[in-house]
């Protein structure tokens, strides 16, 4: 016999050949058995059935036999042949029972695999049957440009093994069932650039495996290691020596070292991927020039170290700006190698990022902000021990009066306004007519409030007088006993406004004996003009945006109302 193994829905197939006398007829009786014998032939331990054959004219009969009764895996199937006349042969050599196709895939988690880094194999082992396998043993020896990090498995697999040498073994695996091996490895940071690299896995199982094809499967991926690369990959110093910074390029992971080969430079002993190496340049007292290395990550970085000591001049030494701000830019002059850096003194001189720092001749640039103060003021950025003055105007001063007018009946009375301006600006009110007066002191400095009074009013008339002050005037207006029998009509009457808002006027007409005032009763209305007056006379003013729903206002003038509405945002 050479094969035995289960059938779908359940039984024993047999397979083999037979030799005995020609064209005879035989019976061939198949016994299940626990062993073989010493002598490597089979036991009628459990019958498990029968099977007819002929042999031809040489002798031979080939045997393919479906037997109903069941066998287990780790059985041996053995057979006796019985002719017509009752004799029996001895039990034929034992055969495994059982047959699985064990099949193995692998795959990297990438194409291409940079150094330092890790790779990931995904091993899939599946079982096509016919026969649960048993016994199973995954090998995969990882190639020496790798090292192990850690395997996992599905379906009760089992990691083990040293090294890069792993074994995954399972105790069973059914017909039609299948599990994941994940195994992770990382790529030598001494790996060659481009280097082909690959990787089998194979299964083998006590159960027999008709296909072994498929027991073994191989994957390649390509390895990255680029270069490293240093920058810059020199440096000049002055005698005064000083610091410094060296760029490494290396792939993540990759540790890379440093490595002063003169006492007279220090500096870090390395790192990993990309990253910086900081170094410092002791002071030159020799009375001549020198030159050291530090050799990172395998590269050679120049130190030159002349032995004249650092000198800096600056160009221009100041700057005058208005009010407004501005910027400019500075150059420093002094011996290669020499480093400067520029710090400024005032939190209102910004230095630009990026140009702060340098070493030998270089420039660097800055900004000013506004002044919003009423005074002036100077400040300073130090480089290179030498000093840059800013020297900034003082910013002009600018008044405004709140409210801007009022309206008064022919008795005399006193009244204020509120002065708006910044600290630090200086003022003083004056008025020319001989019926106001103020009552308040002649002068002051930042915002304030102006008192006043006006005299009575006995001409019968109404007049108009002013204040003025920063340059503002306020305008007072005094009646004159004319206003019981003053009409006033104001055209037009009302406006609309949609959201954004907008600016509108109307028309006051009167008697030029008619004194008037204009108030109003919201504060998204702003009158722009004049709010008191004689005669007939033009207010104009403004309505701001509106986010919330609609709203109406009124502006009243001489005691009539113009009514303002404005749609909702």
């Amino acid at each position: 016999m050479t094969s035995s193994n289960g059938v779908p829905g359940g039984g024993v197939n047999v397979q083999g050949t037979f030799n005995s006398n020609a064209n005879t007829a035989f019976t061939l009786d198949f016994f299940a058995n626990s062993a073989c014998d010493p002598s490597g032939n089979g036991e009628g331990q459990r019958f498990l059935g029968s099977a007819a054959v002929m042999t031809n004219g040489s002798g031979n009969a080939t045997i393919n036999a479906n037997l109903v009764a069941s066998a287990s895996i780790g059985e041996f199937i053995t057979a006796v042949a019985t002719n017509a006349l009752g004799n029996s042969s001895e039990f034929s050599a034992c055969v495994l029972y059982g047959a699985a196709d064990l099949t193995i895939t692998k795959t990297s988690s990438s194409p291409t695999i940079t150094a330092g880094s890790n790779v990931t194999y995904t091993i899939t082992l599946s079982n096509n049957g016919p026969d649960p396998a048993s016994t199973i043993s995954v090998t995969d020896n990882l190639p020496a440009s790798l090292s192990f990090v850690s395997c996992g498995s599905t379906a009760s697999g089992v990691c083990s093994g040293s090294g890069n040498n792993r074994s995954i073994t399972f105790s069973s695996l059914a017909s039609g069932a299948s599990a994941t091996i994940t195994i992770v490895a990382r790529l030598e940071c001494t790996v060659s650039n481009g280097l082909s690299i690959g990787n089998t896995a194979t299964v083998t199982s006590v159960v027999r495996d008709p296909v072994s094809a498929n027991n073994s499967s191989s994957v390649n991926f390509t390895a990255s290691n680029p270069a490293r690369e240093i920058s810059p990959i020199s440096q000049a110093f002055a005698a005064d020596g000083g610091d410094g910074v060296v760029n490494v390029t290396a792939p993540t992971g990759c540790g890379w070292s440093a490595m002063s080969n003169v006492p007279w430079i220090t500096s870090g002993a390395g790192g990993i991927g990309n990253g910086t190496l900081s170094y410092q340049v002791a002071v030159n007292a020799t009375g001549i020039s020198r030159m050291g290395t530090i050799t990172i990550a395998g590269l050679t970085f120049t130190v030159n170290q002349s032995n004249v000591p650092c000198s800096y001049s600056i160009l221009p030494t100041s700057n005058s700006l208005p009010a407004s701000g501005g910027g400019g830019s500075v150059a420093v002059t002094t011996p290669a190698g020499c480093q400067w850096k520029a710090i400024s003194n005032a939190n209102w001189i910004v230095v630009t990022s990026g140009t702060e720092v340098g070493v030998g001749n270089g420039s660097w640039s800055y900004t000013v902000d506004p002044n919003p103060d009423t005074t002036s003021r100077t400040g300073t950025v130090t480089v290179g021990g030498q000093t840059f003055t800013v020297m900034q105007a003082a910013a002009p001063c600018s008044f405004a009066v709140e409210p801007t007018g009022k309206l008064f009946s022919e008795a005399g009375s006193e009244s204020s306004f509120a002065l708006i301006t910044t600290s630090g600006c200086e003022w003083s009110p004056s008025t020319t007519d001989d019926w106001v007066f103020i009552t308040s002191e002649e002068s002051g400095i930042g915002p304030g409030v102006v008192s006043y009074g006006v005299r009575d009013n006995t001409t019968g008339s109404p007049r108009q007088g002013s204040i003025t002050v920063g340059g503002v005037s306020f305008i007072i207006v005094q009646d004159g006993g004319t206003l019981a029998d003053c009409i006033y009509v104001l055209n037009p009457v009302s406006a609309n406004f949609n959201s954004a808002g907008g600016s509108g006027s109307v028309q006051i007409v009167t008697e030029e004996r008619c004194a008037w005032e204009a108030t109003t009763n919201v504060t998204w209305i702003t009158l722009t003009s004049q709010i008191v007056g004689i005669g007939s006379n033009t207010v104009t003013y403004t309505v701001k945006s509106n986010s919330g729903p609609g709203r109406a206002g009124i502006i009243m003038i001489g005691g009539q109302l113009f009514k303002v509405k404005q749609k909702g945002g």
